[in-house]
């Protein structure tokens, strides 16, 4: 690695799509913040790729077809297809913006669309696959989503021959995904081994990690996330620790679906989408955090990155351990693990002790986590009878019969609620004898229907958080005025 000299140099910043501005990369040492994902994928869907389709094919009538219908629904013979090919001529398509100006409804990468429909391997899902020349891949999906979309993916590369040297920088770094959106057959080398890496998470960044679910607790959609079960968890983290928490959740969680968190208002006032927190420094002085469920993008978004790199992928029927193959595995490891691990090195960057509460099963391997369990509890029916029993007798002591006589359950039921609500500090014991035990209330007022939250099966004890940074500061400050005298 040569030395830089950094007055010799002229930086520029910008985003992913300035790589294909060959004046922005020549002779350059080009920095990649971030695995770059979509940023080089377009896509034409339904409507809008068959209108487009329609467009160009009528913008050039020698075509021997008119529609989509025609060249996805078996109506062309080998002789049209040939004949099809013969006007593409020799060599990969090209992007054809000629008639941009005057038709609004047609879009450039139409032929590339219809190179991949005429040409394109078929995958064992269905899915066709096209390579397009210039780091071009072309995939096309005929059924995408629950509406069914037929959907082109258009994968452009772009191209860094121009440039001195290209650094990938991500630190959940895989270099079969990097290969496939870039096309670079990066050298990989970790600044930290692996047990560097773990004292420097734990040590240096002060970050202790808990699992709060052993479930995947996928939630991109947005449709199976319970508002009062994000409050509860919320504010028991929140009343531990006496402080606001920083939330990441996703788009639809969060604002799209009917259910969703901010018209339930359950998001604390520092609340992200994780779509808008990678990349940046929003929550750096935060040191206290909770990363709602993983990411998952759908099986559409696994077929569609599998069949760009030449693979079909397709879930097994193993709910528990999905298997998509060996490259969907890799798309589906990156966006469910890769990517928390991501969100949650958002907080708390200050190099100040920091806690973080991750609402999924799914982190990196290497990532440590200082405990793991399922910390949100439902409560039965039974346990609901029970507590509205306690609340109607009179008095603050009752006894098993009086308490089993009211109820709805059976007996050994009725036990089994009471010593649920002991353990988690909402009635208590106080008298046994052989005929019968006595309850009293402890916290019955703080009992919450929709459930129970218990940090204790994710740490004994609970981490203590930096006060403030202001003693520190001005002490500092206070230093370097004694210094200057």
């Amino acid at each position: 690695m040569r030395e830089l000299q950094p007055e010799n140099y002229d930086v520029l910043i910008g985003h992913y799509s300035h790589a294909f501005v060959e004046r922005f990369v020549e002779d350059r040492i080009v920095v990649i913040d971030e695995f770059p994902a979509g940023a080089y994928v377009n896509s034409l869907a339904g409507d809008v790729l068959r209108e487009s389709v329609f467009q160009w094919a009528k913008d050039n009538p020698e075509l021997p077809f008119d529609s989509l219908d025609e060249l996805t629904g078996g109506a062309l013979s080998e002789n049209d297809i040939a004949a099809s090919n013969k006007w593409f001529g020799s060599g990969y398509p090209q992007r054809d913006s000629t008639g941009l100006t005057h038709n609004r409804r047609l879009f450039a990468d139409t032929p590339l669309a219809v190179y991949t429909l005429l040409n394109g391997t078929r995958l064992d899902n269905g899915l066709k696959y096209c390579e397009l020349g210039n780091g071009r891949t072309g995939v096309y999906n005929p059924r995408v989503g629950r509406k069914g979309k037929l959907t082109f993916y258009l994968l452009n590369r772009p191209n860094f021959d121009a440039a001195e040297q290209v650094v990938a920088l991500d630190g959940t770094f895989d270099k079969t995904m990097w290969k496939l959106a870039t096309g670079i057959e990066f050298e990989v080398e970790n600044v930290l081994d692996e047990k560097r890496r773990e004292s420097y998470i734990k040590d240096t960044l002060g970050y202790h990690i808990y699992r709060i679910s052993i479930h995947s607790r996928p939630t991109s959609g947005g449709r199976y996330t319970d508002p009062e079960r994000v409050r509860l968890i919320r504010e028991t983290i929140e009343d531990t620790y006496d402080t606001d928490l920083a939330f990441i959740g996703s788009y639809g969680d969060m604002y799209k679906h009917e259910t969703n968190l901010a018209e339930a208002d359950v998001l604390p006032k520092d609340s992200h989408n994780r779509e808008d927190v990678i990349g940046s420094g929003m929550f750096e002085n935060h040191n206290l955090g909770l990363i709602w469920g993983s990411n998952h993008f759908g099986d559409d978004y696994v077929k569609m990155w599998s069949a760009l790199g030449g693979e079909s992928a397709s879930r097994n029927k193993d709910v528990r351990n999905p298997d998509y193959g060996s490259l969907g595995n890799r798309v589906v490891r990156w966006m469910r693990e890769s990517l928390t691990a991501q969100e949650l090195f958002r907080i708390g960057r200050d190099r100040s002790k920091s806690v973080i509460y991750v609402y999924t099963a799914h982190t990196p391997e290497w990532l440590p986590i200082n405990g793991t369990g399922e910390v949100f509890r439902a409560w039965s029916k039974g346990a609901r009878n029970v507590v509205e029993v306690l609340r109607e007798l009179d008095g603050d002591r009752h006894t098993e019969p009086q308490i089993r006589n009211q109820t709805e359950i059976k007996q050994s039921q009725t036990n089994k609620c009471l010593r649920e609500l002991s353990r988690a500090g909402f009635i208590e014991q106080v008298e046994t004898s052989l005929q019968t035990n006595i309850w009293r209330d402890k916290e019955l007022e703080k009992f919450d229907p929709k459930g129970f939250v218990d940090l204790t099966l994710v740490h004994t004890e609970t981490p203590s958080l930096p006060t403030t940074d202001h003693g520190l500061q001005d002490a500092v400050e206070e230093g370097e005025k004694i210094s200057s005298q």
